[in-house]
């Protein structure tokens, strides 16, 4: 065999019917990416959100900067960094209720975990500074606390001085307080019933779940773990609960999602990693398919704000700033759709990044236009080798060059995922709206200027998605507020605006759910049947019966329809909540609670 054959043949070498890496696979040819055209579809407008007391305008500059920063360091349990940026926020903005309460959560994590420990002086510290800082956040609890540490330091050191605080004078009711209080609706019995068979296994932290999806199959529940020693999130528990609440099955992932999205069936899951790695997967852990999509999210996770799947993951769905991805099972891009401009932009196309222009250039070396796939390439690599290897050419250095160039383009374009890098190839959107025009004569010359003020934004992102089960209706809520219901072929049947940023999309039985952080819609039939308060609180989960809104220590209970239920109001917060067939089940930090309506409402079907 010739030198050439045996050089061609290490590169292209490959057995038969070997499976191609993912970066490999040859993905479908894509569609050009198109703007929805929203004009002709009707327009279902909503009633205005609730208002916080504090208008967005009114926030200090900074503040969020530092409050959001201090949320991330508290969830990885980073106590003493969110304690500095809850203050830097608070010295900001005083009297913030919800600062507030971090803070005082974040003070007693830190002393608690000095005195188990048996760092007293530190603990001591932390408590002094919570009784000067946050006064009235002070409970008998942190009283005992201060007393046992001051206890304790008066016995390793008898010249301490420390005084301890004076408990508050409690009512004396004669006997034990009610677990919840609650208040219900007429004519509806609510009974509350503590587990005295249950504990929280020692050592275990209350669950936050990250994404949590009601299945014909039972409530899942997926919860993020984070490893102090790698220092980032690396593995997930996906937990299955029966109807009646209790723990039916649970599976620890050895991998970790950013997003993710659950199935209606519960059956297969859709997600991606802080690497960009996508990968579609049955609740088993078997991977069905996986791609990058680090390039459409120009490196950055937090473009990617929504996954989402229709039952069986046929369609899957996501979305990376101003423009929604409509996948096969494959994970292959079947069209990309832009979102109109927001109101009173207007936008322009074109430019292209650093990382197109590479692929430009070396298709232009390689002689190769269009999308081609990587079989294209290599048949196309092999052949223009062949024409120009110095083997052929002996003594023309002009043909080594351009050997030395072909190779070099190959070797680029066969590590890259070019399928995900053509996507949108020469499609950027700019975005701006004119703040004023005016146009100058010049002289008697017969010509002008036209001058232009403008004021460049980011587009409409999507915010929020969701897809029915066939995949007939794909919703694309928007931080303007615009919610498009589009079918598979990009045409858009509907229009639904509110005043504020969609922060998620539900279609259940024959309602749809819309909300926002401070308002919730439920509509029947396009029309809004109910608008739910949820100003210092969040929708929790659906269950069959309706919905659970959470709201500090406080769940309120509601029918499919919005109807109000009742309020369940427990002396602890409660942080994990499973809907059951007939009420459901709460967890605090160290109790557990079964809250049953004696006549739930009928079920609402979880298929869409």
């Amino acid at each position: 065999m010739s030198i050439l054959g045996r050089f061609l043949n290490r590169l292209t070498e490959s057995e038969e019917g070997a499976y191609l890496a993912p970066r490999e696979r040859a993905y479908e040819h894509t569609r050009d990416a198109r703007t929805l055209e929203p004009a002709g579809a009707a327009i279902v407008r909503f009633a205005p959100t609730f208002k916080l007391e504090r208008e967005a305008t009114q926030w200090p500059d900074g503040f969020w900067n530092h409050f959001n920063s201090a949320n991330s360091h508290y969830k990885r349990g980073h106590y003493r960094k969110a304690k500095e940026a809850y203050s830097s926020a608070r010295s900001l903005l005083a009297g913030y209720g919800a600062l507030d309460t971090a803070l005082l959560r974040t003070y007693r994590k830190l002393y608690r975990g000095a005195i188990d420990k048996k760092r007293w002086d530190e603990a001591y510290q932390e408590l002094c500074e919570l009784f000067e800082t946050l006064p009235s956040g002070v409970s008998d609890t942190d009283r005992r606390q201060f007393k046992k540490v001051m206890q304790v330091l008066k016995k390793s050191d008898p010249g301490f001085s420390g005084q301890p605080m004076p408990l508050q004078e409690q009512r004396q009711t004669g006997g034990e307080k009610p677990s919840a209080e609650v208040e219900s609706a007429s004519g509806k019995d609510i009974a509350v019933q503590r587990d005295e068979t249950w504990e929280r296994p020692k050592g275990e932290k209350p669950l936050r779940w990250q994404e949590n999806q009601l299945t014909s199959g039972g409530f899942l529940a997926v919860h993020r773990r984070y490893d102090e020693q790698a220092g980032g999130y690396r593995s997930c528990n996906i937990r299955t609960y029966s109807s009646h609440g209790d723990i039916q099955s649970e599976k620890d992932w050895l991998r970790s999602f950013y997003r993710l999205k659950i199935s209606n069936t519960g059956e297969h899951l859709i997600g991606y990693s802080d690497d960009l790695q996508m990968s579609l997967s049955t609740l088993s852990g078997d991977i069905l398919a996986e791609r990058s999509v680090a390039r459409v999210a120009d490196g950055n996770k937090y473009h990617i704000r929504c996954v989402d799947l229709s039952e069986g993951g046929m369609h899957c769905l996501f979305t990376s700033a101003t423009r929604a991805y409509l996948l096969d099972q494959m994970l292959r891009t079947l069209c990309v759709w832009i979102m109109p401009p927001p109101p009173g932009y207007q936008v322009e196309h074109g430019g292209q990044d650093a990382g197109h222009q590479r692929i430009e250039r070396a298709f232009a070396t390689l002689e190769l236009t269009g999308h081609p796939t990587q079989e294209e390439i290599r048949a196309q690599f092999r052949q223009m080798v062949f024409r120009y290897h110095p083997d052929r050419n002996p003594g023309d250095t002009a043909a080594q060059e351009r050997t030395k160039e072909i190779i070099a383009a190959y070797k680029m374009v066969s590590e890259e995922d070019v399928a995900a890098a053509l996507e949108g190839l020469g499609d950027r959107e700019y975005y701006y709206q004119i703040l004023h025009e005016t146009e100058l004569d010049i002289g008697d010359t017969g010509y002008s200027v036209k001058l232009r003020m403008s004021m460049s934004g980011p587009g409409d992102w999507i915010y929020a998605t969701h897809m029915t089960a066939r995949a007939e209706r794909i919703y694309l809520g928007c931080y303007s507020g615009l919610i498009y219901c589009v079918d598979l072929d990009g045409n858009v049947l509907k229009v639904y605006q509110t005043d504020a940023p969609i922060d998620g999309i539900v279609e259940r039985g024959q309602h749809l759910y819309i909300w926002t952080h401070t308002s919730l819609y439920v509509l029947g039939r396009d029309k809004v049947v109910s608008h739910i308060d949820l100003r210092g609180g969040s929708l929790k989960c659906f269950a069959e019966w309706g919905l659970i809104v959470k709201k500090g220590s406080s769940l309120v209970l509601c029918s499919a329809d919005g109807t109000w239920l009742a309020n369940v109001r427990f002396q602890r917060e409660a942080h994990e909540v499973v809907p059951t067939s007939s009420g459901l089940v709460a967890y605090t930090t160290k109790e557990r609670f079964r809250v049953s309506l004696s006549d739930a409402p009928a079920a609402s079907s979880a298929r869409s």
